[in-house]
């Protein structure tokens, strides 16, 4: 039985979904400040795509052709 899950679809590279761009999250890092002389939260944007797991089913599911025979 044929099922569809990441593990053989063609999106899947490396653990990361390839199916959609990357998903931009913004992440709020402390940095130094020069005139307060203190730490201030600065927005730090990160761009990832999601992780997934070979056992996870795929909505957008395609077969990974191989060109390896």
């Amino acid at each position: 039985m044929n099922f569809a899950t990441c593990k053989t679809c063609k999106y899947k590279i490396d653990s990361e979904c390839r199916r959609y761009p990357p998903q931009v999250s913004v992440v709020m890092m402390p940095v130094r400040n020069v005139l307060t002389k203190g730490p201030t939260m600065q927005p730090n944007p990160v761009c990832t795509f999601p992780m997934v797991e070979d056992d996870l089913y795929c909505g957008e599911y395609e077969v990974k052709i191989s060109l390896n025979a």
